[in-house]
């Protein structure tokens, strides 16, 4: 029985997202701070980068799973997509939990 195999797509935009979301961090840090839209010393880390970063990782977990689902060709691509991706969307929620902290602890 030949199992068919779909055309690569959505591992090389798995593999593609984390490098994609570096350049959006970079422009999203440079561009707020240039235009003062958070100003510089805060009491918490500058978090809008991570953030952006994070979700290009989230996108780049998803963008992984529809090529597994897919069964696409070369899934050592999707692999690697996958190890890239995972820390970038943990981090994500790592950064949430500490905006949640800082906001909890201010009311409690």
């Amino acid at each position: 029985m030949v199992v068919e195999r779909r055309p690569l797509r959505w591992n090389w935009v798995s593999l593609a997202t984390p490098f994609v979301g570096f350049f959006a961090c970079i422009l999203v840090d440079g561009v707020g701070v240039s235009f003062g839209l958070w100003p510089r010393p805060v009491i918490m880390p500058n978090t809008a980068p991570v953030i952006t970063l994070g979700v290009f990782g989230v996108f780049g977990l998803v963008a992984a799973c529809v090529a597994l689902r897919r069964r696409e060709r070369l899934w050592g691509l999707t692999a690697i997509g996958i190890v890239l991706n995972a820390p970038l969307a943990l981090m994500l929620l790592v950064c949430g939990l500490a905006i949640l902290y800082h906001g909890l602890r201010g009311i409690l």
